[in-house]
């Protein structure tokens, strides 16, 4: 596992935004404003069963592990990975898993991790990684969970990670031939979600026409 530095990334949001005469929309906007009705109804029925006040929490707690999570594995990757003084520290954990059965062996080369990327005048967004994975160009997400996903259920991921591909090729006229998925459940689960091939064309056009109906509301 080395660090590559081939292309030069924006620096933040704020300087990319900077460039261009209008707000560009970020990946994640895209999907939540074009979001099918079914989710909707489904993410509704959920709360409803929960109670707003536990589903709230639920979010706010699942962010917060989340966000410490994607911090430690980024101080691995950067050899500045330490254990916390909490021995009970989940996120820590979760983490490890991720690091020890996705990234271990099988990360090559680093290119750029918490990547900016965005395709002029479309879409904008953050990946956690990119780089070379098992000898294949790759964009990465990290992601946590209560319980175990199935596939069905991980049609956003599918479609951000199509989202960055398309960004990443278009700005650095690049062939990135694989998105993955490595997902740590609180159980300390591990899940490999992977997107190529003709199931990343499909995932590349269908996250387009989102783009598409998300203009099209705004209009």
């Amino acid at each position: 596992m080395k660090w590559n530095k081939k292309f030069q990334y924006p620096e933040s949001i704020k300087s990319l935004k900077k460039t261009f005469e209008s707000n560009i929309p970020s990946v994640s906007l895209i999907l939540k404003e074009t979001m099918p009705e079914e989710k909707k109804l489904a993410l509704q029925n959920w709360m409803e069963k929960v109670g707003m006040k536990e589903a709230e929490k639920i979010k706010i707690d699942a962010s917060k592990r989340g966000a410490l999570m994607h911090n430690y594995i980024e101080k691995f990757l950067e050899n500045k990975l330490s254990k916390p003084k909490d021995d009970t520290d989940k996120a820590y954990k979760m983490a490890k898993v991720i690091i020890k059965n996705g990234l271990e062996g099988n990360l090559e080369e680093i290119w750029k991790t918490e990547a900016i990327l965005c395709f002029p005048g479309r879409f904008l967004g953050i990946t956690d990684l990119v780089g070379v994975v098992n000898s294949k160009p790759s964009i990465i997400d990290y992601k946590q969970s209560n319980s175990p996903k199935q596939e069905k259920y991980c049609e956003d991921y599918f479609l951000q990670l199509a989202a960055y591909v398309l960004a990443h090729d278009k700005v650095y006229n690049t062939k990135i031939e694989q998105g993955i998925i490595f997902l740590a459940t609180e159980s300390f689960m591990f899940q490999k979600f992977v997107l190529e091939g003709e199931r990343l064309e499909k995932y590349k056009e269908l996250f387009l026409e989102r783009v598409n109906k998300f203009n099209s509301k705004k209009l």
